[in-house]
């Protein structure tokens, strides 16, 4: 078996692919988890132990709730990821990142990066200006720790069948 299907070697399929989602998550939350509900399993690939269909909700300490789906290696099926807040909701799908605010039409974020490079380019940029000036990078282990968490916590709730709460980081 591929080693990313065996969760002895991969872990969880959260903590291995959509991770990366919840980074880019908690960079505009900016908020700690406060609980997270989740499903999924081995739904379509049912020998594999990682599961390849997934959803979530978390909630957030300033009241951002958020939603994702994810559903690995099954044809058609569409990545999104949904932020929804007091004002409106933000709606990306890897290409695209729509805004909707009630009463106003949805209008599409640029996430070109102003002509700055590509994401990784930009990454590296931060790591070696944070080496050269001695000051931590806007990636650190916090930022990192703060979005595993939703990762985790999602695991933690498809296992064991529960709402997890802030109170299982302790």
């Amino acid at each position: 078996t591929v080693w990313r299907h065996d969760r002895k070697y991969a872990g969880s399929s959260l903590l291995e692919f959509s991770v990366h989602s919840y980074g880019f998550l908690y960079e505009m939350i900016e908020a700690p988890l406060v609980e997270c509900s989740a499903s999924g399993g081995a739904v379509h690939w049912p020998e594999r132990t990682t599961e390849d269909v997934i959803a979530v909700i978390g909630k957030y300490d300033n009241g951002v709730r958020i939603s994702h789906s994810y559903c690995g290696d099954a044809a058609g099926v569409p990545w999104r990821l949904t932020i929804v807040g007091e004002k409106g909701s933000l709606d990306y799908d890897r290409k695209t990142a729509t805004v909707r605010r009630s009463g106003e039409e949805p209008f599409a974020l640029d996430l070109s990066g102003s002509g700055a490079g590509s994401n990784e380019e930009q990454m590296y940029r931060a790591f070696f200006e944070a080496v050269r000036t001695r000051k931590q990078p806007p990636l650190n282990p916090d930022f990192a720790l703060e979005a595993t968490k939703l990762a985790y916590a999602a695991w933690l709730s498809i296992d064991e069948g529960r709402i997890v709460t802030d109170k299982d980081f302790v």
